[in-house]
């Protein structure tokens, strides 16, 4: 069965710019930034300093990928109108979604020339711009390792990463490192990759607040939670049918 990449980043001229200053492209997909600080943009053997349509082709071929969603970002240099190029040539196998600074003075007029006049039908905000990232979603492949090194490197200095959904949404290594070099400011976890264990590194960092899978232990959350619950009992009693029945 073909596959939908739901996240994929072409980059025709690498040109970043964020909290850690400039990327200088390294070769091979490694960048090193104004700060130092080196990652690596995509994959080796995918390109030097881009990754284009023709390569991206290659690659989903080679894992049997039959349309892709462009995503795009400070972090990979703002690709927006080259997307839109690729998709226009190839709208069977591209999907473009553009990214916007929604600080921007003219942000409501980008937003409507990228709808209405070029035909974008997704819009993706930066995490570069939040102050906290919340996540909230279910461990499916698609969010697996959703928060990784590249997703830490966007991130303000400023910034808290939040995760009261499930542990294997981040890339605990490579949070471990971005909290210790203090490329962000905080972290608050309440579920980890290997549960019930967890990386008692975390617990030497006086950045990160840990929780033991318990962060709807409130007196509301709890309090609710009998209601519901003698409410479903009484509903079966009178009715037979629970109020929150699942099938």
């Amino acid at each position: 069965m073909k596959k939908i990449d739901a996240h994929l980043h072409l980059v025709r001229d690498l040109a970043s710019y964020k909290g850690n200053g400039r990327s200088n492209a390294l070769g091979n997909g490694l960048v090193v930034w104004d700060s130092g600080f080196k990652t690596r943009l995509f994959p080796a053997g995918w390109g030097d300093d881009a990754f284009r349509a023709d390569a991206a082709r290659k690659v989903m071929e080679d894992h049997d990928v039959a349309k892709a969603v462009l995503l795009q970002g400070s972090l990979y240099g703002f690709q927006n109108y080259y997307s839109w190029q690729v998709a226009k040539a190839a709208p069977d196998r591209f999907a473009p979604a553009f990214s916007i600074d929604p600080f921007a003075s003219e942000a409501e007029k980008i937003v409507k020339r990228h709808v209405e006049d070029l035909g974008f039908r997704a819009l993706k905000l930066e995490v570069s711009q939040a102050d906290y990232v919340s996540l909230n979603a279910p461990a499916t492949a698609e969010t697996y390792h959703v928060i990784d090194e590249a997703a830490l490197s966007m991130m303000q200095p400023t910034a808290f990463l939040i995760n009261t959904s499930r542990g294997s949404q981040v890339d605990e290594a490579a949070l471990l490192r971005a909290l210790k070099g203090k490329r962000i400011a905080g972290a608050g976890l309440d579920v980890f990759e290997e549960e019930p264990d967890f990386n008692k590194e975390f617990c030497q960092l006086d950045n990160v607040i840990l929780t033991p899978h318990a962060g709807s232990a409130t007196r509301e959350s709890r309090r609710s939670v009998l209601k519901e619950a003698s409410h479903n009992i009484v509903s079966f009693l009178v009715d037979g049918v629970p109020v929150n029945r699942v099938n």
